[in-house]
């Protein structure tokens, strides 16, 4: 009988010592170490290089009243223009205009990977809302005033009294106004203090975006 419990104790602690060597290999195995490829676009938003850079170099043309079409200024248009960029200003280099400073291989590296990752707009940031439309009354009435009523007033020299606001309308709705001021720039005559390039970049928005009065 003794024999036989001894055998039994045997049997026992041998099954425990292949359990307990079987689970100690099981536990020191090496852990499975994934590594997930780096995502090159990952937070490559417009705000960041791209931007700085279509501001500098392309804006001046690309706005209201600019040379360019597009305003530039606006999210939406980048966006439906990012092919035509892309093809005039990376691939072609048409863009800017020989005359205009031109964009360095750093900035076309930049403006070609921002693209090419879709152009996001980084949502916490956004693009500043254009400035608001310019008004006869606020903006532009003092130049009016300043550099054409001397002549264009009731019993001087031009026709049209350009104090009254009726009657800088009706200039504005026939086109005089651009064509004289801005298009020939053959007002004020010759001796009289001439517009600015500033006022007539002024008044040239302003009847671009389509000339408000209050």
């Amino acid at each position: 009988m003794l024999k036989t419990n001894t055998i039994i104790v045997v049997a026992l602690f041998t099954l425990v010592v292949a359990q307990s060597c079987k689970k100690e290999v099981f536990d020191v195995s090496e852990p499975v170490i994934i590594i997930e490829p780096i995502d090159d676009c990952f937070g490559l938003f417009y705000e960041v290089g791209a931007k700085s850079i279509v501001e500098a170099k392309c804006v001046t043309c690309h706005q209201v009243g600019g040379s360019g079409p597009g305003d530039y200024t606006k999210k939406d248009v980048l966006t439906a223009n990012l092919a035509k960029i892309k093809q005039r200003a990376v691939e072609d280099k048409t863009m800017p205009l020989a005359s205009s400073p031109q964009l360095t291989d750093a900035e076309i590296d930049i403006l070609r990977n921002w693209i090419d990752c879709g152009g996001e707009f980084d949502p916490a940031v956004g693009i500043p809302a254009p400035p608001a439309a310019l008004i006869y009354e606020k903006d532009i009435k003092s130049i009016i005033t300043a550099k054409c009523v001397t002549c264009h007033t009731s019993g001087g020299s031009g026709p049209t009294d350009l104090s009254k606001t009726d009657e800088v309308k009706a200039i504005v709705n026939n086109g005089r106004l651009k064509v004289v001021a801005i298009d020939q720039k053959s007002m004020p005559k010759t001796g009289s203090p001439q517009l600015t390039t500033e006022e007539l970049d002024k008044i040239s928005k302003w009847l671009n975006d389509g000339a408000k009065f209050e």
